[in-house]
This record gives C-alpha cells, sequence and structure tokens, in this order.
C-alpha cells in the first residue's frame, strides 16, 4: 500500500480495525474472591513493562552496545475500591502477616507467602483475552491508607504495591505467541485463551494479626 493510500481515512479504518482499550481488563487473585469481585474492586493496574539493560563493550575506539540481562520492575500496583466492610483489605493485610506479623515477630517462609498464579489479562470487546500477564513469587508489599473527612464524599479507595520476582506471558486464542524458549522469564507459548499455570492453594490457620481480624484463606 503506498503512503497515499495509507493518509485516506477509509484505508486506515480499514486497516485499524479496533484498537485496545483499557477498561478492557481482568485481575485475578485467586484466593482473595472470584475473577469477577476482584476485577469490579480493582479500578485501575498495569501491563507489565520489561527491559533489557546493555553493557558498553569497547572495540578500538567505539563503544558498542551488547544486551544484558532482563530487568523487572518488581513492583505491580494496584488500586482498589475499598468494599463496607473492608474484607478485602482485611485479606489483603492478613496475607501480608504471612511475610512478616510483628504481634509474634515472626518472619514468614517465601513458600508461605509468594504465589505464582495472580495474573492480569487485557480483553477485546467480546470478553476473550487477547494477552495474559502471570506474576511469580507475587506477594503484598504495602497496603496503602485510606484518607478519611467529614468533607468528603468520594468512594474510598486504596493502593496496594505488590512485589514480584518476574512475570511470563500467555497469549488468547487464536493468538499465536509462541517465539521459543530461551528465556525463563517469559513463556510466550501458552495460546491457551489466557489461562496459565495452575491453582494455588494459601491455606492452613494464621495467627496473630490475621487471627484477629478474622482473616479466612
Amino acid at each position: 500500500m503506498s503512503l497515499g493510500n495509507i493518509l485516506n481515512i477509509k484505508n486506515f479504518s480499514q486497516v485499524v480495525s479496533d484498537i485496545s482499550r483499557p477498561y478492557l481488563f481482568l485481575v485475578r487473585i485467586p484466593f482473595l474472591d472470584s475473577d469477577e469481585v476482584v476485577t469490579c474492586f480493582a479500578r485501575s493496574a498495569s501491563l507489565p513493562s520489561y527491559k533489557i539493560a546493555k553493557v558498553d563493550v569497547a572495540f578500538q575506539t567505539q563503544k558498542l552496545q551488547f544486551a544484558s540481562t532482563a530487568e523487572f520492575e518488581h513492583t505491580w500496583t494496584v488500586n482498589f475500591l475499598a468494599d463496607s466492610g473492608h474484607a478485602l483489605r482485611n485479606k489483603l493485610i492478613g496475607w501480608m502477616s504471612r511475610a512478616y506479623d510483628p504481634s509474634i515477630l515472626r518472619n514468614g517462609a517465601p513458600n508461605e507467602y509468594k504465589v505464582d498464579n495472580v495474573q492480569i489479562h487485557q480483553l477485546d470487546r467480546t470478553s476473550n483475552t487477547v494477552v495474559a500477564y502471570q506474576f511469580v513469587g507475587l506477594w503484598p508489599e504495602e497496603v496503602g491508607q485510606i484518607e478519611v473527612a467529614h468533607t468528603n464524599v468520594d468512594p474510598e479507595m486504596f493502593d496496594v504495591n505488590f512485589s514480584y520476582d518476574y512475570w511470563t506471558m500467555g497469549g488468547g486464542s487464536g493468538i499465536n505467541l509462541n517465539i521459543g524458549s530461551f528465556f525463563v522469564g517469559i513463556d510466550l507459548s501458552t495460546g491457551n485463551g489466557g489461562s496459565i499455570g495452575g491453582n494455588i492453594s494459601v491455606g492452613g490457620v494464621i495467627n496473630g494479626i490475621a487471627g484477629v481480624l478474622g482473616v479466612q484463606f
């Protein structure tokens, strides 16, 4: 197609038949509640960035740029709407007590608080998954404050900063993202409708803070 044809608005509308919309997303935190509930209370999030670090390699008088290692942000932030009973927020705080419970001065083992099945999906207009990112080694590092005031009539919201090790990526049905498995951090070979991995059961008795809150996992 020539440049003149590209600049034709009719041809543009045929080539760009649809665009991705930021409000069509799904957040999956399976053991907190159903995907529908979590997504309804998750007001905003982000699809993670990816970067490859570079190193300078000198050759005579020139510096060449070579690829180094992968760099992940290691922090994923979700803004949540607070329900009237603060059930979701209390569950997140209970989850944090598995990492460290100040009431008993105890750090949990990584396998007690880190999970591998939290996902964010980009959806299309028919609610199909276009691409899904699954976080590995994720846990809530910070549950943010909630501002209260007699003059404030806005809904209560709070941010949660999740820490993670790395993420993997999979495509929706009909999307072929298989470019090999050369890198452990990115698995582009799923192509299974965005359903990545299995289920992780976070169970057991939680002492200290979670017990006082009455948080059930």
